[in-house]
């Protein structure tokens, strides 16, 4: 797989993480939590291998803009793709200690996966393609 195929499961596995969480929440609150740090570990694994791959491109469902979204990405996004995701990892390892003490853990890493999954469209998606 071309690194450009890749660049929609920054936004695609936190969002899916977002909407699977609160179901998983019925089931244990460990599951919860299992899923939140494996989601952002795998982001993690994926903004190392977003680093030396260079300029790409992708067009959401196959259209160009302005029409669909395009996912650009290059040398400097990557770099912050990986800040993001590291520093989303390790606010998910620290909470998974300081939430046990409160409810609503569901709700909390719900909206945590869902703020990640909105900073890595931000920093990916864009209106036009820039011209390299």
């Amino acid at each position: 797989m071309s690194s450009g195929t890749l660049m929609p499961l920054f936004i695609v596995l936190p969002l899916a993480a977002g909407f699977l969480i609160p179901l998983a929440g019925f089931v244990s609150e460990r599951l919860v939590r299992s899923v939140a740090v494996l989601t952002t570990a795998l982001l993690v694994v994926l903004a190392v291998g977003r680093i030396g791959a260079g300029y790409a491109t992708y067009a959401v469902g196959g259209w160009p803009p302005p029409f669909g979204i395009n996912l650009v990405g290059d040398g400097l996004s990557g770099f912050f793709l990986l800040i993001i995701a590291v520093v989303g990892f390790l606010v998910t390892v620290y909470s998974t200690a300081y939430m046990k003490r409160y409810t609503a853990e569901a709700k909390y890493y719900c909206l945590l996966m869902l703020m990640i999954a909105g900073m890595n469209g931000v920093l990916l998606g864009v209106a036009k393609e820039r011209k390299m």
